[in-house]
């Protein structure tokens, strides 16, 4: 047979074939893959991380599986979690009675046992706001108890479910700059901003790095709501750097309000609730400040087949979870969130402790 008769049976095969070829290239070549949680921690190669956790509660079944199990059980993996971090922050869902009795099932009036504070602050927990709708739940003069009882061990109680005015603010340092906290509560609490406008000016003469750390939204929604949006770009506007949230006990959407980074939800870090995929899981931050940028390196938790024990994700749970974020989130944010990290410009602080301004 003549070769110019072999010639177009071949084109039929090979042509398609180089196309297929070029197109996965291609694809391949506008497709984020996400990192394995290793190589999102191996990037994280700066020194004095800040941590920020979502909801943590020590009352009910993780009080229950704590004495069943054993003290090192509930944060058994929070090294691995925390890392190097002198600085993490978490929201202390509960409040600590003189005389304690442990939560029923099903009651959300949580009461916390004071000799399980000690495993937050071994853990690696240097601050946990109050800022809370359930800090409270056992009135004025044990929430007192418990800010002194936090306090006792070793832990900065910051906020006030009522968002008191004495109690709004707590600054720390992270190396060579100072950041600011501003905690609040918008879950049943009205926020005064006649209150808060002034606290947040005093704030950034005190601080290089501002930060907002809110109970608000709705449980177990994946998208926040308006309101959380309209407090959000005021507090940004107002000259707040970051706001993170939590309550709504899943992980919620990430946007950018004048270039400013918004989280909405970091989810459950330790919490005892099982009923779906998203309450076992939540989102950690580790923040790291230089002088031209803040850098947001994202840690999926998980506590499935662990219960009410977060641990970090890994493949293929990890990559799926960063791209559903990244689906329901600011689209400018998407190649960072699949990639584990959020990294913004930031303005040199003119805080004059850094002396980095005129007199």
């Amino acid at each position: 047979m003549s070769s110019k008769y072999l010639l177009f049976p071949l084109c039929g095969i090979v042509v398609p074939l180089l196309i297929y070829a070029v197109t996965l290239e291609f694809h391949k070549r506008l497709t984020v893959v996400p990192p394995t949680v290793g190589e999102i921690i191996e990037q994280d190669n700066r020194s004095e991380p800040v941590v920020f956790t979502g909801d943590v509660l020590l009352a009910r079944n993780v009080e229950v599986l704590t004495k069943r199990k054993g003290s090192s059980y509930p944060l058994l993996h929070s090294q691995s979690i925390f890392l190097d971090a002198n600085t993490v922050i978490g929201n202390f869902e509960s409040a600590i009675l003189k005389k304690h009795t442990p939560t029923p099932a099903y009651v959300t009036t949580f009461s916390t046992d004071v000799t399980l504070l000690p495993l937050l602050s071994e853990a690696g927990f240097s601050h946990v706001t109050l800022a809370n709708n359930h800090s409270y739940d056992y009135g004025a003069e044990t929430f007192a108890y418990t800010v002194t009882a936090l306090t006792d061990a070793a832990i900065v109680p910051f906020g006030h479910p009522l968002n008191g005015s004495s109690s709004l603010t707590a600054t720390f340092t992270s190396g060579d700059y100072t950041v600011g906290l501003l905690a609040l509560n918008a879950v049943f609490t009205k926020i005064d901003w006649d209150t808060i406008a002034p606290a947040v000016a005093d704030l950034s003469k005190v601080s290089d790095y501002q930060v907002a750390y809110i109970h608000w939204g709705d449980e177990y929604v994946l998208k926040h709501n308006a309101t959380q949006e309209e407090i959000a770009k005021k507090l940004i506007d107002l000259g707040i750097d970051t706001v993170i949230g939590h309550h709504p006990h899943v992980t919620q959407d990430i946007q950018l309000h004048n270039g400013k980074p918004i989280f909405y939800s970091l989810g459950n870090f330790l919490f005892d609730q099982y009923f779906s995929v998203d309450v076992q899981q939540g989102l950690v931050l580790r923040m790291l400040l230089s002088t031209s940028t803040v850098e947001f390196v994202l840690v999926p938790v998980s506590s499935e087949g662990t219960l009410s024990q977060p641990h970090r994700m890994n493949e293929p749970e990890l990559g799926l979870f960063l791209k559903n974020l990244a689906r329901r989130s600011d689209p400018a944010l998407t190649e960072n969130i699949l990639a584990g990290k959020v990294i913004l410009p930031r303005n040199l602080a003119t805080y004059p402790q850094n002396g980095m301004i005129a007199p």
